[in-house]
């Protein structure tokens, strides 16, 4: 009988806290951190403004809404869906993990694709449905069809299990490392389990939930047959590039 090997984990060789801490730091530095900031607040505003004009639905059947009231009050909640998909990745964001931060994504490109598919509905079926079901129709379908295609396909690779996502952490010319770094050979390829962040790349994943949230913030207004004049400093800052040319380190 084979006799079993056991190991002695060495936890403190891992500063994993000290590491997010000072990357938490550091998010002023982040490109667009303060338009994502800023916008996803813009939406949290406008879906609790006109949630406001709804009327009280506790205890009512939602067949019994109508369509207006139905896709009324679905596209809110999918608001609010976004809201904490957004904070979630955010946070992710800030201690240094960007691709755990595209799971969190994924779930706010969904509550925006349904919002659209809801608001293109006037008979206020799939609003229905969504409410009663949580389900609105084929989420590739409707990103091919809102022109989100490529971008639900990026952020499903790490919004899953996939080996694919590890591709992103790969060290390279680990030889050159200094020997204090530890990390992690995963086959042929050396990974770094660590937080790390690449401002510039945090930067362009920030505008893309500016943008995202403003677009759910316009559905919202729509639905409820108002208009948002969006604040003129976060009108200013999505017309420029998405990251600066000489991002802050």
């Amino acid at each position: 009988m084979t006799e079993t090997e056991y190991l002695h984990p060495a936890p403190n060789n891992w500063k994993i806290h000290e590491i997010e801490k000072e990357l938490f730091g550091r998010t002023k530095n982040i490109p667009n951190w303060r338009l994502a900031d800023k916008t996803r607040r813009c939406l949290i505003d406008v879906a609790h403004t006109c949630s406001q004009r709804m009327p009280d639905l506790e205890g009512k059947d939602a067949k019994s809404l109508g369509s207006d009231l139905s896709r009324r009050g679905a596209i809110s909640g999918l608001a609010i869906v976004m809201t904490r998909s957004h904070g979630a990745a955010m946070s992710l964001i800030s201690t240094g993990y960007l691709p755990e931060a595209l799971g969190n994504m994924r779930r706010g490109l969904e509550s925006l694709l349904l919002a659209r598919s809801i608001l293109d509905d006037e008979s206020g079926q799939k609003a229905l449905r969504w409410m009663q079901f949580g389900s609105g129709g084929n989420l590739t379908k409707l990103a091919s069809k809102y022109g989100y295609r490529k971008h639900l396909d990026f952020l499903s690779t790490f919004a899953h299990a996939d080996p694919r996502g590890l591709y992103s952490l790969e060290v390279p010319g680990h030889g050159e490392r200094e020997p204090d770094n530890e990390v992690l050979r995963v086959r042929d390829a050396s990974i770094d389990p660590a937080p790390a962040r690449s401002d510039e790349q945090a930067g362009l994943l920030l505008r893309i939930i500016a943008d995202e949230s403003l677009s759910m913030a316009v559905a919202v207004a729509e639905v409820f047959d108002v208009g948002i004049q969006v604040p003129r400093w976060i009108a200013a800052e999505l017309k420029k590039p998405a990251v600066p040319k000489n991002p802050s380190p």
